[in-house]
């Protein structure tokens, strides 16, 4: 592999091409984006990142050069990344883990301190090919928080994986509710 310098930003073209081939067979994708038009993304998968502004029609393109991002979503590839319709790229650690994973990492909300869920739950997703070999791939997982601890106003969710790694996505609650 070779080096790339991040500011490049040589992979934001492929990147939104590859997020909007996606989205033209997913229309309701597309309408919540419509929601974030002219809001900027960054992917960092290292040692890659990409950051793309959400348009008017839903779509993505390539942020423009020195777009500070509303979100930074930073993936981990320990994970391996693949889909129900791929095998999977590599043997990581994920395919190693037992199926109650997920309840290693701590996931908490922020608002003025730090809030924790009074209930979780989750279950693992699997992948399986023609043969009937199946292989983790993820979960869904839920947390359920406090209500009367909740207040509807910018919240970030601060997920910790056990290896150290930090993931934290802002949302606007006041507009969830």
């Amino acid at each position: 592999m070779f080096p790339l310098d991040p500011e490049s930003r040589i992979l934001d073209p492929v990147a939104a091409a590859a997020v909007n081939h996606l989205l033209r067979g997913a229309g309701w994708a597309r309408e919540e984006l419509k929601r974030h038009a002219g809001k900027t993304a960054r992917f960092e998968v290292a040692p890659l990142d990409s950051a793309l502004t959400v348009l008017e029609s839903g779509e993505v393109a390539p942020a423009a050069a020195g777009t500070v991002p509303a979100v930074t979503l930073k993936l981990t590839p320990s994970f391996p990344a693949h889909s129900p319709y791929t095998l999977p790229v590599s043997i990581g650690p994920i395919l190693l883990l037992g199926t109650d994973f997920w309840q290693e990492f701590d996931v908490h909300l922020v608002q003025r301190g730090d809030i924790e869920p009074r209930a979780r739950s989750g279950q693992p997703l699997q992948s399986c090919d023609v043969n009937g070999t199946c292989w983790l791939v993820g979960a869904v997982v839920t947390y359920e928080f406090d209500v009367d601890q909740v207040a509807s106003r910018p919240a970030t969710v601060v997920v910790l994986s056990p290896d150290g790694q930090q993931l934290e996505a802002e949302f606007e609650l006041d507009r969830l509710r």
